[in-house]
């Protein structure tokens, strides 16, 4: 999902609600929920190795025509030692929280962040939580792991 948010005032304040369903993996006898949360620079992959090779992340195969010199490929390699120089912003003017919901038909009897702190509420019997990042982390730092949590009930115990 791409999303382009413009033409706010300077200091406004906004607030994005997204919603989404997926089919859940099942990893250590548990639903898997992953969250994209890491985004800089994840998908780059190894630009020298594209530079060099012409092959992505992907293994998709890229034109070289435009390195038809010697002087080309070294101002492209210079440029991606430029990139992979420059630092990583790890503070951000907007508050990154998340929220997750889980509805089971049975009571829940595993619930594990495997890369971040959460706190819990429980309700209804167990079969419903409420997960959330705790107040006690600087919520102004750029995730640089994806939320992955994992959570069992009775219908993957049987």
């Amino acid at each position: 999902m791409t999303l382009n948010l413009g033409n706010f005032p300077p200091h406004s304040t906004l607030i994005l609600t997204a919603n989404c369903s997926q089919k859940l993996e099942v990893v250590d006898l548990s639903y898997c929920l992953t969250i994209p949360m890491a985004y800089i620079p994840r998908y780059m992959g190894n630009l020298d190795t594209v530079v060099l090779n012409g092959t992505t992340l992907y293994e998709e195969s890229l034109d070289q025509s435009e390195f038809n010199k010697q002087s080309e490929l070294k101002a492209a390699l210079d440029a991606v030692k430029e990139l992979n120089d420059m630092p990583i912003a790890t503070k951000s003017g907007a508050i990154w929280d998340l929220n997750v919901k889980i509805r089971s038909n049975s009571p829940i009897s595993r619930l594990v962040s495997l890369n971040h702190p959460i706190g819990v509420q429980f309700g209804l019997s167990n079969t419903q939580a409420n997960i959330q990042l705790p107040d006690s982390i600087d919520k102004k730092l750029v995730p640089c792991k994806d939320f992955v949590l994992l959570f069992r009930d009775k219908s993957i115990e049987d």
